[in-house]
């Protein structure tokens, strides 16, 4: 079960929404490391031609970002990419065993007609406490 620990609601509450939603499964994502995901506007709900005017996510640990990619054929799809923050991690064992949570992250996209759609990103929100070689 994923839980909104350690993130804030900064989303339009009264707005208009599109009750379709997705939710995406985002696996594990280490807090002190930088990564990224990038969905295409289907997976998450949206119609592929979709114009999007804004992005915004309910926690500072993500940051959603349009982009357009190269697809085969030389053609472009739009996708979004979610921007996984690195944040420093204290090196005590106290903090990192206590540094783990699931998180459920909610994206809200603003389309052209002022129509909202969220979906939201589950993941496992973590430090790594070894490295295997």
């Amino acid at each position: 079960m994923f839980a909104a620990v350690g993130c804030d609601e900064r989303l339009d509450a009264g707005a208009s929404h599109n009750s379709a939603s997705a939710s995406i499964n985002a696996g594990v994502v280490i807090a002190d490391r930088e990564g990224y995901l990038c969905l295409p506007l289907q997976r998450v709900g949206l119609e592929a031609e979709a114009t999007i005017v804004s992005l915004s996510s309910s926690c500072e640990c993500i940051r959603p970002c349009l982009v357009k990619y190269k697809v085969p054929g030389n053609s472009t799809q739009q996708g979004i990419v979610l921007e996984f923050v690195a944040e420093p991690t204290e090196g005590d064992a106290s903090t990192t065993e206590n540094s783990a949570a699931d998180l459920s992250v909610i994206i809200e996209t603003t389309l052209a007609d002022g129509v909202k759609h969220c979906f939201t990103v589950d993941l496992l929100h973590t430090v790594l406490t070894e490295t295997l070689r």
